[in-house]
């Protein structure tokens, strides 16, 4: 393309080939070595020959150029900003002198990302990497049907977002107004691969990309009553813990209900994905997230919250964190249809009413059987996906299940893959009201049972979505009930210290709200400072400072009058300094 800086500009252009795995990045400049103003000549050598540089004078005699020999964070141009803003030394120049090659400032013009599309047949929930996206960053490389300019206006649509779910008329799901208008940054979309050679598709494995301009700031996206279809706006990986609601102290995240959903076509089945859990959402990545309540009307995608992650979204945080206990539930059926993602999830901001960790059940993209909690809240039914209680039950719990069977008869089995943080003391029972067997979920793995269809199986059309959110009015009666009848529950982080270690715990519980306990050890008398600072280095709080005794300390501290956030929390004994993080989610 063309470049027409002014005479005075000084800029520099940076850039690498997509897909590859160099270690470097070529640049170019515009502006001379030397310019004397008075005389209006130019001074200087320039490039040399076999510098590898580019030639971008436009009527100067002698541009500079340079090669960067840092190692790069990754290869997404997200990242573009930190090298050429890197001043260690990591810059040369061929030029007489010898002088640093260093910009004054830069600026990312284009990126290109792309996502290949494996499996089978189906829909995939998406997100554009680019600012302005539109249809045609995808219809060149796979069909796009019934939007004007599309491949195919006339026929039925294959192409959705939904930016106003409101489980009324089709529930939300639209098509974008042309092939060349954009529907907002941060807003994911459906599309559905057909996996032949017909009309113009081809067979799967395909890829997409998409060349542009990734948004630059933060990425603010308007929220619907209840769902709304985000996505990931970047070329690179986002921390889920940095979305927020506009609503703050509510809910999740100021004013968000968790976990998320994500489509999942290998398992024909949303997946689900807890804030507080440091989870990371790939780029090209869609999303159903629901808002707390009608006074949340935004979220916003920090741009500080892109990582240089390789993790993908089905690679996310599987660690065990000690304030939260959860069990994760899987059923497969027959032909391979599955429902993953359902969770009983115990927090200390939870209760057995609704609560901010109470997630909705969605219906499956594929129509595929469902499985979901059944709760009566305010006497309405609701089903669930999760359903969160407190984090110390005190007495025993029952939770019923429903399954939708979707007109499919045959065996079906349902697992437990995952039983995090549960206490010794806890019995845990899976029983089948149809037969009353009943299950020790803590020495089992799996329950398998028969299914006769109470459904239909209607086929319909397979490019129709689904309403978003299961209705208890159209499930199954219940057929299951998980029974949890607690003991004594004995916290992991109540280890005894060795009388001369210098140690800091994990505070317990976190994440919190609004308060958690910090618990410490000193080897000998002396002098002790614990300060709590904020991410950005500040002090927030100073929690312990004075001469204490050796020993086993615990400090309780109270964040009511801070947001919600990660906080660090740091020890000081003598020359000894110990640091951890902590979450406050209120």
């Amino acid at each position: 393309g063309s470049f027409n800086p002014g005479a005075s500009d000084e800029s520099i252009w940076a850039f690498t080939t997509n897909n590859t795995d160099t270690t470097f990045i070529a640049a170019i400049t515009n502006s001379p070595d030397e310019f004397d103003g008075t005389n209006g000549t130019i001074s200087g050598t320039g490039l040399t020959a076999g510098t590898t540089a580019v030639d971008f004078s436009r009527g100067f005699a002698n541009p500079d150029g340079g090669i960067y020999i840092g190692t790069r964070l990754s290869s997404a141009f997200s990242n573009f900003g930190a090298l050429i803003g890197d001043t260690d030394n990591n810059w040369t120049s061929d030029n007489s002198d010898g002088e640093q090659f260093l910009p004054f400032d830069a600026t990312v013009f284009a990126t290109s990302s792309s996502v290949t599309i494996t499996g089978n047949e189906g829909w995939r929930m998406l997100s554009l990497p680019v600012t302005g996206g539109d249809v045609e960053d995808v219809s060149d490389d796979t069909p796009v049907q019934g939007i004007d300019g599309g491949n195919d206006a006339s026929a039925a649509a294959n192409f959705f977002i939904n930016t106003a779910s409101d489980g009324t008329g089709q529930d939300g799901y639209a098509e974008p107004t042309n092939a060349t208008t954009a529907w907002g940054d941060g807003l994911g979309f459906i599309l559905y691969f057909f996996d032949n050679t017909t009309n113009g598709s081809s067979e799967l494995p395909v890829v997409l990309d998409a060349s542009g301009t990734e948004p630059v700031g933060d990425v603010s996206v308007t929220l619907s009553d209840t769902y709304t279809l985000v996505g990931n706006p970047y070329s690179s990986h986002i921390e889920q813990d940095d979305i927020v609601g506009n609503d703050t102290g509510v809910g999740v995240n100021d004013g968000l209900v968790s976990p998320i959903s994500v489509w999942n076509d290998g398992t024909s089945s949303f997946d689900t994905y807890n804030f507080g859990e440091e989870n990371e959402i790939s780029d090209w990545q869609g999303f159903f997230i629901q808002r707390n309540s009608s006074s949340t009307t935004s979220l916003t995608i920090p741009a500080t919250a892109r990582t240089d992650s390789t993790a993908e979204v089905a690679q996310f945080s599987k660690r065990a964190i000690p304030s939260i206990r959860k069990i994760e539930l899987s059923m497969e059926g027959p032909e391979g249809l599955m429902d993953n993602g359902n969770k009983l999830y115990f927090t200390e901001i939870s209760n057995e009413g609704r609560d901010a960790f109470d997630g909705a059940k969605l219906n499956s993209l594929a129509g595929a059987p469902t499985l979901a909690f059944l709760q009566n809240f305010e006497n309405e039914d609701e089903l669930l996906v999760q359903d969160a209680r407190n984090f110390d039950i005190g007495e025993e719990q029952n939770y019923q299940l429903v399954l939708n069977d979707a007109g499919v008869s045959g065996e079906y089995t349902i697992s437990w893959p995952v039983i995090n943080n549960i206490p010794e003391g806890w019995d845990v029972t899976f029983t089948d009201l149809d037969n009353g067997n009943t299950v020790n979920m803590k020495d089992e793995t799996s329950y398998t049972f028969e299914v006769a269809a109470q459904q239909k199986r209607i086929p319909g059309s397979v490019l129709l979505p689904p309403a978003i959110r299961a209705k208890a009015s159209e499930a199954n009666d219940v057929r299951f009930n998980i029974t949890i009848v607690p003991g004594t529950a004995v916290s992991t982080e109540d280890e005894d210290f060795g009388p001369t270690e210098f140690a800091l715990d994990q505070n317990f519980p976190n994440p919190f709200n609004p308060t958690t306990n910090i618990r410490y050890n000193i080897p000998e008398a002396g002098q002790v400072n614990l300060t709590v600072f904020n991410i950005l280095g500040q002090n927030v709080r100073t929690l312990v400072s004075g001469r204490q005794s050796a020993g086993s300390h615990t400090v309780s501290f109270d964040a009511s009058n801070l947001s919600s956030g990660v906080y660090i929390y740091q020890l000081r004994f003598g020359s000894n300094i110990l640091t951890r993080k902590l979450t406050l989610i209120k």
